[in-house]
């Protein structure tokens, strides 16, 4: 750390009085290496100030005027105060050879650099030799799995990734107070699993899955508390888990809230499907109707989205929800079909926004083609402030620090989710466990994001 004035003279000592092989860039390439030279260099310094006669050192006298000067200075840095066995324990600072009062953390890379960890200073007190006493909180370390393959899940993590780093400091390690937050690259939970086995996370966010969340069927465990799980494709809720937290809504939800839509507007719909369980889907959506007391819902199976809509009439208002995006030609499908049609609206799910954002942006350009996509999300306006909308304080900075080319609903995802773990991470006292972030998460019940969030 060059603020230090010790630092910058150590380093200029060095250029100055070391062989041609030892030098700064040698130390800067090698941390382990500086780390030791620096506290080889610092003792010598510390041995040299002392108040010792030269002609007449023995164990016995160095000992004794290490423990009689008691503070040392090296430029801005302090050592001290060392202090050897008193007489009265309730007056003096008594028995203490610990000289090292601001202490600071390091972490080593995966390439075995050593990295200060920003934030992690503490500052031990003259009235006590150590920390015995001092409260030290366990970090709440939280994982983000960036998929090695698929492009679909490498544009979500993408997006998810610099919604998040727009939330926390720089870096590969993004650090808010006592909250870690690293990205692993890795195909599967597996990745997560394993890596749990050496981290000790506490949850895993924004993480693209590949197998489902909930009910017998899913194999996401060890992860610690699961927050928000991206999936490529939609897939109905299964059953309630208490560590798997949702801060989007849930394709259940989704469905229930474009049933609604549906039945204000007066119009019909159904679901277009090019995937198995659209029978399970189509169902659901017609529960969503019947609750509103309304007839309708149901499904239409094809092999793709873009044979679907080659076929769909489009000639009413009605909403087909578009269950099963996968290839850019179902992108240019829905592009033709707004077109073709002056009236058909088509409904996409979350899980397919995320994956196909920018693709559909550049493929449906007409404002008037635009409106007659529909989606269901509790994310505000991502747009920007020019796009309408109530603009709370965490927003605006959303819209300071992502540009515009970036803003998607992923980023935005990423960026509230972190602030999500960063509120957390401030209120739980003591360690940072998975059990400590659902008790004070559920207990909290609501938490204000936001202006309207």
């Amino acid at each position: 750390d060059i603020s230090y004035g010790a630092t910058r003279r150590f380093r200029t000592e060095l250029t100055a009085n070391s062989p041609a092989n030892i030098n700064l860039a040698l130390l800067d390439a090698t941390p382990p290496l500086g780390v030791y030279m620096y506290l080889g260099w610092i003792l010598g310094e510390l041995i040299t100030s002392m108040s010792i006669d030269t002609h007449a050192v023995d164990a016995a006298s160095f000992k004794r005027n290490i423990f009689n000067d008691k503070f040392y200075s090296v430029n801005d840095s302090v050592l001290g105060p060392f202090s050897g066995v008193c007489m009265d324990t309730r007056t003096q600072f008594c028995s203490c050879n610990n000289g090292a009062r601001i202490n600071s953390m390091i972490r080593y890379t995966e390439q075995l650099s050593l990295v200060a960890v920003p934030g992690s200073a503490f500052t031990l007190p003259y009235t006590s030799c150590d920390a015995e006493k001092l409260p030290l909180t366990s970090p709440l370390i939280a994982a983000t799995l960036t998929p090695a393959s698929s492009p679909e899940a490498a544009r979500v993590t993408t997006d998810y990734l610099v919604g998040r780093s727009a939330a926390a400091t720089t870096g590969d390690i993004l650090i808010d107070g006592a909250l870690v937050v690293e990205t692993y690259t890795g195909n599967s939970t597996a990745a997560l699993q394993a890596l749990n086995t050496e981290k000790l996370m506490t949850a895993s966010a924004g993480t693209v899955l590949n197998t489902p969340i909930g009910g017998s069927a899913t194999t996401v465990t060890g992860l610690g508390v699961v927050i928000d799980p991206v999936e490529l494709r939609p897939r109905l809720y299964g059953s309630f888990r208490r560590d798997v937290v949702y801060v989007s809504p849930t394709y259940d939800q989704e469905l229930h809230a474009l049933a609604h839509l549906a039945v204000s507007r007066h119009v019909g719909i159904s679901v277009l499907s090019a995937l198995e369980d659209g029978p399970e889907v189509g169902a659901m959506l017609t529960r969503s109707m019947n609750t509103f007391g309304r007839e309708g819902g149901g499904h239409r199976s094809v092999s793709t989205i873009a044979d679907g809509l080659s076929t769909q009439l489009g000639g009413t208002s009605d909403i087909t929800i578009l269950h099963g995006i996968a290839t850019d030609a179902d992108v240019t499908a829905i592009a033709n079909y707004l077109a073709r049609t002056s009236s058909g609206v088509v409904a996409i799910p979350m899980a397919h926004l995320d994956a196909w954002y920018r693709e559909i942006v550049a493929a449906v350009t007409d404002t008037a083609h635009q409106s007659r996509i529909v989606f269901a999300t509790s994310l505000p306006n991502w747009g920007g402030p020019e796009s309408g909308g109530v603009v709370g304080s965490a927003l605006q900075t959303y819209f300071s620090r992502v540009p515009a080319t970036n803003r998607t609903p992923g980023s935005l995802r990423g960026f509230m989710t972190h602030q999500l773990l960063t509120y957390v991470t401030g209120r739980i006292p003591n360690q940072k466990t998975p059990t400590e972030f659902l008790r004070m998460l559920y207990g909290a019940s609501v938490i204000v994001m936001d202006t309207g969030l």
